[in-house]
This record gives C-alpha cells, sequence and structure tokens, in this order.
C-alpha cells in the first residue's frame, strides 16, 4: 500500500523557536512489510532573536538506506550569515548514519567533512573517526561520547588566521595543537589533555619586537578535577601553573605559580608611550580556595627596578620590592626607589576578593620624581590611596615642595603643525581607554625656592595650593607669590614689582603667569606683563600715556626716547621685540646674535650708558676657563679691556685696565681710570 501525507503549518513552534511556514510532503510506500519514504520538510521564516534562516530536508529510500540531504541558511549569525549543506545514508533499524559529505560557510571560513564517517546513535552516540578540516586545521574524533565516554580526540594546524573571523585586527604567528583521552562520564569525566603551542608572534603593532612565545599545557582529569603543568616561555622569561582546578565553579583549587620575567620585556610596547621599565620579577606564589573566593600565598620581588616616564620627565630607579599574599589581600611588605637624590616609599594592602578594598600609603623625602624639561621639583610628601577599585578610590595627604623650576618655553612657533602618519594599510588607533578616576585631597605646601624661569625670566615664588575634584578633573586652587624676579631683555635686566603663579579651579594644571615690571623715564611710565599660562605665556608691552612698542622698549631698557638710541640699542630693540613675540632664538630674528657669531665672538651685548649713550661688550674665550673681553662707550670714551681667569666653581680672577672712569665688581682695587685687579664669586640657587 501507499500512504501518502501533505501538512502544512503556519507560525508554528519548531525546537521552540517561530517558525512562520513549516511544509511536509511525505509518501511511504509498502509501510508494513518494507516500509520506502520519499518526503520533503521545508521551513521557511525560522527566527530565533536576530536570526533568521530557513531549512529543507530530503528523505528517500527504504528503511535500512534512507538518503538524506539537509540544506540550511541562516542570516545575522553572530554577524555574519551561515549556509551549510550534509549528505548521508541512514540505516533506521540500527540507527548507523554514514555520512558522506558536510561543509558549512560563514564569514568566509569553510567547514569541511574531510573523509566520509559512521555515527551510530542507538544506545547513545559513537563516532567512527570523523575528520573535519577548517583552513589547514584538522579535528579528528573517534569513540563513544554518551553515555559514557570513551574518546579520543586530537587538532592539528590552528593558526591565529582562524581568530580573525571574529577579530578581523589580529595579524600574528604560531601554531597550535591538542590531544586529549578522555574516559569516564561527561559528569565525571577522566583522562588527559596535552596542548602546545609554538611561535606565537604579533605580526604588527608595538607586540611584534616581543620575542615568540610557546606554552606547554597537560592536564590530567578525574575525581572532578583537574591536575595541570602549564609552562610559558617568551625569551628568557618564563611562568609555570601547576596544580589543581575543580571543574564544577564551587569545587576547591590548589595552585602554585613561579615567574622569572625581565621587564625590558614590555619595551617595545611602552616604548611608543614614552615610557620605559626595568627590573627582574620573580614570582613565588599559591591559590587555593574558589574561584568566588580565592585565598593567595607567596611573595612577589622587584629587584633592581627603574620607571621612567620620558613625556612627563618622571623617574624612580633602584626600586627593590617585597610583596606578600595572605590570605585574601595581598601586602605591600616592602617598596623603596630612589628618585633624584631622594626617596620613595609604599607601604599597605590590596584586597583579592570584590570590591578589592585598597590601602596604600606613599612617603617621599626630598624625593624629585619630576625632573622634565618644564618642571623640576623636590618635595617631601605623605599621601594615602583608600577605596575600592570596583568602587571609588580617594588619594590624600600633603606634599610639601622643599625646591621646585618652572621652565617657561624660550620660543613659540608662528603655527606648529601637526602630521597624521599612518602606514599604509593600518586602521586608526582605537580611542584610548578611560583612565581610572581617583577623587583628589592634596594639599601642597611651597615655603619658598619656587623658580620660575625661561623667555627671559627669572624669579622665585612661595605658596600653598589646595588640589581637589578627580585626576580626570582636579580642581586646583591657590596661588605662589613672587619674593623676588628680574627679567632679562636685550641685555638688561629689569626688576618686576609684582608675580604671582595661580590656579583657579578651573581644571588646568598648566599654572597662569602674572608678573609685571614697570620703569619711569620722564614723563611715560613703561610695563612689561607676564600672563598667560606657563605652557603658553603672553607678553605685553604698556604704557602711560600710550606709546608704540618699541618706546615702550626704549624707556624699559635705555631709559631714554627712542628717537635718541644709536644703531646697537636700535639693534637690541629689535632683538627684544622678537624675544617677546616668541619667534626669536634658534632661526629667528636676533641681529645682535647674526653680527656675534659672524665676528667669531662668544659675548656680544648692548647696555645702557650714562646720559644718552650706551656701552657695548664684546669677548672671546681664548682657552678653556680664560675669558678676554673689551667694553666702550658709544661715545667714545671710557674704554675697559678684561681677562677673566676661573679658578673654581665660580670663583674668577678678574683684571680690568681702563682708559676713563669705571668700576669693577667684585673685591678688588680700582683707579681713577678704572683699572682693578680682583677676585669674584657668582653662584646659582
Amino acid at each position: 500500500g501507499i500512504a501518502h501525507l501533505v501538512l502544512n503549518a503556519r507560525n508554528a513552534g519548531v525546537t521552540g523557536n517561530d517558525a512562520a511556514e513549516a511544509k511536509l510532503d511525505a509518501t511511504v510506500t509498502d509501510p508494513l512489510t518494507k516500509p520506502a519514504v520519499r518526503a520533503t520538510l521545508a521551513i521557511d521564516g525560522l527566527r530565533a532573536g536576530a536570526v533568521e534562516g530557513s531549512a529543507k530536508l530530503d528523505l528517500d529510500g527504504p528503511e535500512n538506506a534512507v538518503a538524506l540531504r539537509l540544506a540550511t541558511t541562516l542570516r545575522n549569525f553572530n554577524g555574519g550569515d551561515l549556509q551549510g549543506t550534509a549528505a548521508g545514508r541512514m540505516d533506521v533499524p540500527t540507527m548507523q548514519l554514514e555520512l558522506a559529505s558536510l561543509q558549512a560557510n560563514w564569514k568566509g571560513q569553510n567547514l569541511r567533512l574531510l573523509a566520509p564517517t559512521r555515527i551510530t546513535l542507538k544506545d547513545g552516540i559513537a563516532v567512527d573517526r570523523l575528520r573535519l578540516g577548517l583552513q589547514q586545521a584538522v579535528l579528528e574524533l573517534a569513540g563513544r561520547i554518551s553515555p559514557t565516554l570513551d574518546l579520543t580526540a586530537s587538532l592539528r594546524g590552528v593558526t591565529p588566521d582562524l581568530a580573525r573571523t571574529i577579530a578581523p585586527d589580529i595579524q600574528a604567528d604560531g601554531e597550535l595543537q591538542a590531544d586529549a583521552r578522555i574516559t569516564g562520564t561527561p559528569v565525571a569525566p577522566a583522562g588527559t589533555v596535552r596542548l602546545t603551542a609554538t611561535g606565537l608572534h604579533m605580526r604588527t603593532g608595538p607586540a611584534r619586537a616581543l620575542p615568540p612565545a610557546a606554552v606547554t599545557a597537560n592536564a590530567t582529569l578525574g575525581a572532578g578535577s583537574a591536575r595541570i603543568d602549564t609552562r610559558v616561555t617568551a625569551g628568557r622569561n618564563t611562568v609555570t601553573v601547576t596544580g589543581t582546578v575543580p571543574l564544577a565553579t564551587n569545587g576547591a583549587m590548589n595552585l602554585q605559580a613561579q615567574a622569572e620575567i625581565n621587564l625590558a620585556l614590555l619595551d617595545p610596547i611602552l616604548s611608543a608611550q614614552g615610557r620605559r621599565i626595568r627590573g627582574q620579577v620573580s614570582l613565588n606564589a599559591g591559590l587555593t580556595g574558589t574561584f568566588a573566593a580565592p585565598r593567595a600565598s607567596g611573595t612577589l620581588r622587584l629587584a633592581n627596578g627603574d620607571l621612567q616616564d620620558f613625556t612627563q620627565g618622571a623617574r624612580i630607579d633602584n626600586i627593590q620590592a617585597l610583596v606578600e599574599a595572605t590570605g585574601d589581600s595581598v601586602r605591600i611588605a616592602s617598596f623603596t626607589g630612589r628618585a633624584g637624590r631622594g626617596t620613595v616609599s609604599i607601604s599597605g594592602s590590596i584586597g583579592l576578593a570584590a570590591p578589592m578594598p585598597i590601602d596604600v600609603a606613599v612617603t617621599m623625602r626630598n624625593a624629585s620624581p619630576l625632573s622634565g624639561d618644564k618642571l623640576k621639583v623636590v618635595l617631601n610628601s605623605d599621601l594615602t590611596l583608600r577605596g575600592a577599585v570596583s568602587g571609588q578610590l580617594a588619594l590624600a595627604g600633603a606634599i610639601h615642595i622643599v625646591s621646585a623650576a618652572i621652565q617657561v618655553p624660550e620660543t613659540l612657533p608662528a603655527t606648529l603643525a601637526v602630521l597624521n602618519v599612518r602606514r599604509p594599510g593600518d586602521k586608526p588607533p582605537p580611542p584610548p581607554s578611560a583612565p581610572l578616576d581617583i577623587t583628589l585631597d592634596l594639599a601642597i605646601d611651597a615655603p619658598g625656592q619656587i623658580f620660575v624661569r625661561g623667555r627671559g625670566l627669572d624669579a622665585e615664588l612661595a605658596g600653598n595650593l589646595r588640589i581637589r575634584g578627580t585626576t580626570a578633573a582636579p580642581q586646583p586652587t591657590g596661588s605662589f607669590k613672587m619674593r623676588r624676579g628680574t627679567f632679562s631683555l636685550a641685555g638688561q635686566s629689569l626688576t618686576f614689582t609684582t608675580g604671582e603663579v595661580g590656579f583657579d579651579g578651573s581644571g588646568k594644571i598648566d599654572p597662569s603667569l602674572n608678573f609685571v615690571a614697570s620703569s619711569t623715564s620722564g614723563n611715560i611710565t613703561a610695563t612689561l606683563t607676564v600672563t598667560g599660562y606657563a605652557s603658553a605665556p603672553k607678553i605685553a608691552l604698556s604704557s602711560v600715556p600710550e606709546v608704540p612698542q618699541d618706546e615702550v622698549l626704549a624707556r624699559l631698557l635705555f631709559h631714554q626716547s627712542a628717537a635718541s638710541l644709536g644703531l646697537f640699542q636700535l639693534a637690541a630693540i629689535a632683538a627684544g621685540l622678537a624675544q617677546i613675540s616668541g619667534v626669536g632664538g634658534a632661526g629667528g630674528f636676533d641681529p645682535l646674535g647674526s653680527v656675534r657669531s659672524g665676528l667669531g665672538l662668544d659675548r656680544l651685548s648692548v647696555g645702557g650708558g650714562s646720559g644718552n649713550s650706551a656701552t657695548v661688550e664684546a669677548g672671546k674665550y681664548i682657552a678653556n676657563g680664560v675669558y678676554v673681553g673689551a667694553k666702550q662707550s658709544t661715545s667714545g670714551s671710557g674704554t675697559q679691556a678684561t681677562v677673566q681667569v676661573d679658578l673654581y666653581k665660580g670663583l674668577k680672577l678678574e683684571t680690568t685696565v681702563g682708559t676713563g672712569g669705571g668700576t669693577a665688581t667684585g673685591s678688588s682695587s680700582t683707579d681713577s681710570n678704572g683699572t682693578s685687579v680682583g677676585l669674584t664669586y657668582q653662584f646659582e640657587y
């Protein structure tokens, strides 16, 4: 006889998903004696979340040799379309499937059956040498999968290129292989697993300069846990982990880790950020407890450490540290380092379990952690960092600045070009991750020796500062007021009447400047002001009543009108204007510098003289520590010849021979013609 069945269903539930339409067309011949089937099951509009698809299954043949053909398409499957086909023959009475072909395509990757295989579905599942290929990787599987395990598996030819399907930016070398022999049950497996990876190495990015890494891992399964023995090597750096880990999340673990790592290994990654770290790390630690409540023991040592940030001018060297793990916390038993001529020490503890509480103290004594082009500082500090890693951290304490030097840039370019360099084929770098935001409450005390220098400015300040807010948005308030200050311009030194370096709580770490120097000549008061920020100062000239800029400089420098200045004095005015504009210096407008270089002199300057005259001084070092110079008034009178001999660290023997009235500084004897001999001593602080 013949049985024919046609079934149409809409919006039917199929394996827990919504099916828009399912159609079954089946014909069974001789169903009682020797049944044979010809059937087609088509399902359209499969939906599971964002995944949509269709499937079609064809059956044809007698019960002991039913031919099967399956085709399926799934759209939006983890970001791509999945297409699969399979063909084989089913012996229904013995429940054996002979799979002849299998293929699946997803995101350009092709998973395929490398050879026909037999799968038995009676009394569980057993596989007779299943071989699957993906790129050059080959997976072989043979044995029983359920209800008990008696399985042999191997994996060969796995490379990092397989990961590019889900991480397209990965460019790496290396190969992984694995072997497994598993018995027992799926709930309580037993057996051995071995994994090796060799030649692991990045081809792009800063990590491409790291040495190739190798990994070996062995695991013995049994009694609800796995005994592992893992070793990772990269150059001369090694990490080993041994012990037992549970197969269930609530099981107990017992691991031991040893490591020897030279931190110079990180150079290729840190150097791109302007940082460098040195030192030898030795780890000998254990981990027990559970994944939810780990307990640690052991030590971590750092010897001969050196941490440097070239962009910030920060450095701590000769670091020696010991960290001890006890239970659910890690204690910094000792941490000492050298910052300049001073010391840095750290102590405290960090919790391992959530929320990972932190209580750390940082102490500095006569330390110079910052010594860059813009800022050099010597300080004492007592700081604390408290809170939780997964919560809020707070940095608080007092900082006493022994001395500091803020350097103002000598020249400012008219424009600054920023080049966006990108290698061909490289994608732009991802945006940096958000830094850890820490609340701040810092009190900074500076009783003196805060120096601001550069662009002719030389000032000493003192004051107090309070920093609140967070590390992402600091709010400094307070100021440093000037104790003394001068401004050197075109060979002349101007004394500041007021000065202040301040912070207004706006969030800028770059200090604001406010310095004023004035000079009155005749009925004109000329004023020079320095404002703006240390990274971009604004130097301006003004007068009462208002006169041109060159006239203001003439009054400030020579105490006379610009109309009465000589040639060299006018050149000094031009050089001064170039200096104030920030475009002088190397390659800028400096006529006196050009004359000095052209004459082969070491010193050429113009200074003020008596009446309407000025003085010109020129000189040269004729030997190491021996200087010969001459000074003469532009009026033609009052010539002096000078010889200086360096004796020892600022102590000089100075002789002056003059043809007119003059003076010599230092401990000397001077006649009416300006001739003298004596000692001078100079020092900088």
